[in-house]
Formats: structure tokens, sequence, C-alpha cells
């Protein structure tokens, strides 16, 4: 059949909640998303297919290349309190409390998928691209709220706090359908994980400036990670 390509747009408005959302994203590409990551045993599209059931390549009528681009639009804010005699030993004579909003807020969720069939052969390969977890946060100096208020000795807080994390998962399939009710998949899953925080809270305090108090270290901290794992599934239609 001949080529099937797709693009698609999509966005994400998260709804205000208690506590901060989880950072996996529940589906690969718009299409999959729309359905709430539904694909395991029904197979629309080549992202949802490769990313939660390999076998269901086999499926899909035609050969496909997808391409979905996401806004992920998150509204967080982090808000703490402090007793007055528990803030810089009392001084300030009354509690301290504030509610300080994220100015970061919006980010790119990316899907790329392709599905060949082999020609008048039971086998199919594929290979989907997709960002999988996400999160950023971006919380300016406010004196008003003690955890991104002064660090010490004016303060208890660590100041302005930034941080993103992002997860991308590549992964190659191979599927072989045996009729037309079932199939076997093949699927290694390879991740690429990157997190940046400012400041680095979890290092251990030092006394850069010499003024005798003990803070988090200033500056960006960043890393990355590689990760893999495989897919083995079965898929029935």
């Amino acid at each position: 059949g001949p080529w099937l390509t797709a693009l698609t747009l999509t966005a994400l408005s998260a709804t205000t909640a208690a506590a901060q959302s989880g950072h996996i994203i529940n589906g690969a590409g718009a299409e999959n998303q729309a359905v709430a990551g539904v694909a395991t045993g029904m197979p629309l599209e080549p992202s949802g297919s490769i990313t939660w059931n390999s076998a269901g390549i086999a499926f899909l009528e035609d050969r496909e290349v997808s391409l979905s681009l996401g806004l992920f639009s998150p509204r967080s804010s982090v808000r703490s309190s402090v007793a007055a005699p528990a803030f810089l030993g009392g001084t300030t004579g009354r509690p301290l409390s504030g509610r300080t909003h994220s100015d970061r807020r919006d980010q790119v969720l990316t899907a790329f998928s392709f599905v060949h069939h082999g020609e008048d052969a039971p086998w199919s390969v594929g290979l989907g691209l997709h960002t999988a977890a996400v999160f950023a946060a971006e919380y300016p100096a406010d004196a008003s709220n003690p955890i991104t208020g002064p660090q010490r000795p004016n303060g208890v807080g660590f100041g302005a706090l930034s941080s993103e994390y992002r997860l991308m998962q590549l992964t190659p399939t191979f599927a072989w359908r045996f009729n037309d009710a079932l199939s076997i998949g093949f699927a290694p899953v390879l991740n690429y994980a990157t997190l940046e925080l400012s400041p680095n809270f979890y290092a251990p305090p030092d006394d850069a400036n010499g003024d005798g108090f003990a803070n988090p270290p200033g500056g960006t901290a960043s890393d990355e990670a590689w990760g893999a794992g495989f897919r083995l599934r079965a898929a029935a239609a």
C-alpha cells in the first residue's frame, strides 16, 4: 500500500491540582494521547503501537510515517510558611507565608514513527522516537515565600528555583504476523534522560562566600543518563 504521512498538532493544558502532577506522558503522539494511551489491543497508528505493543504493528494496514507535535502547559506553584520564632531567630515578629507561581510552563512533546511491511511477507519493521516524560518549573525569588526567599543569613530559603527534566525513548521494532489473528513482536528500548537543577540542592551545602553560613551550591547542576530494555509481546486480532 502507499505510504501514509500524518502531521498532527495538539495542545494539552493541566488543570489546577493540590499536588504536582506526574512527569510520565500518558501516550506517544497526539492520536494515541487522544485515546488516553490505549494501544495494547488496538493498533490505530504507528507511535502508539510501537510504544505499547510492538506486535500490533503487524496489523496496521498501510506503510505509515507519523510526526506529532504536542504542547504540554502545566500550571504549578510552590507554597510554604514558617512561624516567627523559627525565622531568623524570631526577629521578624510575625509568621511568614507565601505562594510563588512558576514562570516556565510550555513544553514541546515530539513523536516520530514509521512502519514498513514486507512485500508479500509476514514481517514488519518499525521505529519510534518520542518524549516519554517531561517536567519543568522556574520559580523566581520571592521574599514573601520562605522556600524561595533569600538564603541564610538573610532568610531560610533557596532563592530562585528552576528544574527541567526530559526523557526521550527510541524503539526499533520487529513483528512477525502468523495469520490474520496472531502476531509476535520484539522491540529493544533505548532511553536518554537529562536533568537540570538550580541551585543544586542535592549537593552538600557549603560556605562558598565565607560568611559562616552553609548554603546549597549556586549555578546549574545537570546530568544525563542512558538506559535500555526490551519488550516481547503477542497480539491477537
